[in-house]
């Protein structure tokens, strides 16, 4: 005799719905992944099923192995140029699960553009006390603010720089 698995009652439970590769940079080239096993109610693995999955926040699904293997399981992955978690949604039967991964931004391509680096201050008089400021943002090559960057600030007509916070926050300044 030959054991089947229902089929009618296949889903994802969300312990079957797990993150196998996170932390992508965002580049919108590597890649996160996720992989679904889809068991019945018994929690038989079951062969056959198709399991669509999608992502929010920029994310995009991109290579798929939608229909389940004797294993149950089906995978996919996902690249995005937006930093921050997308929410990955799995669904078979008409029953989802959710799981979340993380993209981070592209240190890579760090930079300070010229409408990222503004004057906070101006117009202090020259007399070795009072200060002007500035306040550059780092962003990588798809506007995500980058941290840990280390900046440099140089002036020059005589001017001193003072104060300086030189590696960039969760904010890229």
């Amino acid at each position: 005799t030959t054991f089947v698995a229902d089929g009618m009652t296949a889903e994802i439970t969300a312990a079957n719905l797990t993150v196998t590769a996170n932390d992508a940079v965002a580049n919108g080239t590597t890649t996160n992944a996720v992989q679904a096993v889809v068991t019945d109610a018994s929690g038989n693995k079951v062969a056959g099923q198709t399991v669509s999955f999608s992502a929010n926040n920029g994310a995009t699904v991109t290579t798929v192995i939608g229909t389940t293997g004797a294993d149950g399981i089906a995978t996919a992955t996902l690249t995005s140029t937006t930093a921050g978690s997308s929410t990955v949604t799995a669904t078979v039967n008409g029953k989802s699960q959710t799981v979340s991964v993380s993209f981070v931004a592209d240190g890579t391509t760090a930079e300070i553009t010229a409408a990222n680096l503004t004057v906070t201050a101006d117009d202090a008089a020259a007399n070795g006390t009072e200060t002007n400021a500035v306040q550059a943002v780092v962003t990588d090559a798809s506007g995500n603010k980058v941290a840990g960057q280390t900046v440099n600030f140089s002036a020059n007509n005589g001017a001193t720089v003072t104060t300086v916070i030189g590696t960039t926050g969760a904010d890229g300044i």
